[in-house]
C-alpha cells in the first residue's frame, strides 16, 4: 500500500506541471474571447465592405449571404487537439465496472463496495484501498464527508476502460483513443499519457515508454485548482 501511495505522490508532481500548461492554454483562449474582435486583429467591418467594392462583381459576397467564409470553413474543419471520442458515461465521471462516479457522495464507497482493506488520510484526502483500485475523496475530516475526487486503478482491474485494458502500451492506447492526448511526459521512473475527458483527466501510467501500462488515474482537473 505504501508503494502505491508513493507512486501516486510522484504522479502528483507530474500532473501539477501538466495542469499548469493546460490552465495557461485555457486562460489564453478565454482571455481572447473577452477581447473585442478589432483588438485581436479582426478587420473593421466598414473597411472590409469598402475593400470588397474593389473586387470583381462575381467575387463580392452579399452582406446577407448565408455562405460561410473560407476562414469560417477552415475553422470548422479544425479538430480540438485536447479531445477524443469518449463515452457519455466517462464524460460524466463514471468508470465501467464501478458502482459510483466522480462527484458522488463519499459515503457511497463503503455502501456499495463494503469495507476497504485500508483507509486513512493521505495527501490531504481520505482514501479507501481495495484490491484493484484506490478511491480518494476531497475531504480529510471523515470517511463519509465530501465527494469522490479521484480513482486510481491498478493492472488487476478486469474491466476495459474505453476499450483499453491496463497492461497495453501507449502505442496501443493511441491506436484506440487517438492522438489527442495532452502530454506524453517522462520522469526518471515513470511515463504518463494524459487525455482530457470533458472536465476530467484520464491518465495512463507506465514504468517504461514502450512497456505495458501499470495503472490508470481518473479525476476532475478543476477540483485540483
Amino acid at each position: 500500500m505504501k508503494q502505491r501511495l508513493y507512486n501516486l505522490s510522484k504522479l502528483g508532481i507530474i500532473l501539477a506541471v501538466l495542469l499548469i500548461a493546460l490552465i495557461g492554454c485555457k486562460a489564453g483562449t478565454e482571455g481572447n474571447a473577452n477581447i473585442p474582435d478589432q483588438a485581436v486583429g479582426e478587420p473593421d467591418t466598414n473597411d472590409s465592405n469598402s475593400d470588397s467594392k474593389d473586387l470583381p462583381s462575381d467575387q463580392q459576397q452579399s452582406p446577407d449571404s448565408d455562405e460561410p467564409s473560407t476562414a469560417d470553413h477552415n475553422q470548422e474543419q479544425e479538430s480540438d487537439p485536447l479531445t477524443s471520442p469518449f463515452s457519455d458515461s466517462l464524460l460524466q465521471g463514471k468508470i465501467e465496472g464501478l458502482p459510483f462516479s466522480l462527484g458522488d457522495d463519499a459515503s457511497k464507497i463503503v455502501q456499495t463496495l463494503g469495507e476497504p482493506e485500508a483507509s486513512d488520510v493521505w495527501g490531504g484526502s481520505y482514501y479507501f484501498s481495495y484490491p484493484q483500485f484506490v478511491v480518494f475523496t476531497d475531504s480529510s475530516q471523515s470517511s463519509t464527508d465530501g465527494i469522490i475526487a479521484m480513482i486510481s486503478i491498478n493492472n488487476e482491474y478486469p474491466h476495459p476502460i474505453e476499450g483499453v485494458t491496463i497492461g497495453q502500451t501507449f502505442a496501443d492506447i493511441q491506436a484506440l483513443l487517438g492522438n489527442g492526448y495532452i502530454e506524453h511526459k517522462d520522469t526518471e521512473e515513470e511515463f504518463v499519457l494524459m487525455y482530457q475527458v470533458g472536465e476530467h483527466l484520464l491518465v495512463f501510467v507506465a514504468d517504461d515508454e514502450d512497456g505495458p501500462t501499470t495503472r490508470v488515474e481518473f479525476f476532475g482537473w478543476k477540483e485540483l485548482l
